[in-house]
């Protein structure tokens, strides 16, 4: 009975070992394959024939690579310690293969089971997502420069409209003025020709009729300096609210403007119905 049990239990070791999804290969204390399933020789490109009695320094990159496994893994191994890692072997063509292998030490003879299964698919799509993630984050970072840099040259031409703007509005402001200062400073004129004119004519002149030249000199001179106020104040921010009401705020925008419409020949003629005050800024 115990020699059919044997036999059975070899049997059923034999078919699982042939049949299993997974690669199964036995080494030795020296690291020679001493047993492999069919499974193992399909990951690894190779022949049953081929693979057996070599040295598993076969299916490793390199022999530094070789080395390094003994190291983190087979006398590990044989110390009967558990593990499990992915690692980098070597195909028969000489194209790296990325393997989760585990192994467990067989007790009396010296010899380790190695169980690997194939997962470069897996490892390269992590690689390309990883890749690819990189890439969506330079591009990311590529793109955020590029905001960056067009608002700030949205900025530089925002400022450079306003400066513009600006200019235009001061160009506005001087020719208002000037068609606001023409007529008081042709009637100055015209009060000093007169009055240079008298002074040659005339034997003796008439002090009163000087004094009201004078004055009227005066006169226009304020209206000068007041045209220069009014343009000033409505023109700038106001800061304080003052109380006011609408017939004086269009009849303050009219008169900044009344010298060019006139110019024009524009007449504009100002009817209010309301009364109401109200609190505001004049400009």
């Amino acid at each position: 009975m115990a020699i059919v049990d044997i036999k059975k239990n070899h049997q059923r070791f034999e078919t699982i070992f042939s049949n299993s999804g997974v690669g199964i290969f036995i080494v030795d204390k020296k690291r020679n394959i001493m047993e492999c399933n069919e499974t193992f020789c399909k990951i690894f490109g190779y022949e049953y024939d081929e693979i057996i009695g070599k040295s598993a320094q076969t299916i490793h990159l390199s022999e530094e690579k070789y080395l390094h496994f003994a190291d983190i893994a087979f006398n590990k191994v044989r110390k009967n310690e558990a593990l499990q890692l992915n690692y980098e072997l070597r195909h028969k063509s000489g194209k790296g293969l990325w393997i989760r292998i585990s192994g467990d030490s067989i007790s009396g003879n010296d010899e380790v089971l190695w169980i690997v299964v194939d997962i470069t698919k897996r490892v390269m799509a992590e690689k390309k997502l990883k890749q690819s993630r990189l890439k969506v984050k330079r591009l990311n970072l590529t793109l955020n420069h590029e905001i960056e840099e067009q608002l700030k040259l949205i900025r530089r031409q925002d400022e450079q409209l306003q400066y513009q703007s600006r200019l235009a509005q001061m160009g506005e402001i001087l020719n208002m003025i000037a068609h606001q200062w023409r007529q008081p400073l042709s009637a100055i004129s015209a009060t000093a020709s007169y009055l240079s004119t008298s002074c040659l004519m005339a034997d003796k002149f008439d002090k009163t009729t000087l004094l009201e030249e004078l004055g009227k000199i005066e006169q226009y001179s304020k209206h000068l300096s007041e045209t220069i106020d009014e343009f000033r104040n409505f023109f700038k921010p106001a800061k304080i609210k003052e109380v006011t009401s609408l017939e004086e705020l269009c009849n303050m925008a009219i008169n900044i403007a009344k010298a060019i419409l006139q110019n024009q020949k524009i007449k504009i003629y100002a009817k209010y119905s309301c009364n109401q005050t109200l609190l505001t800024y004049k400009n």
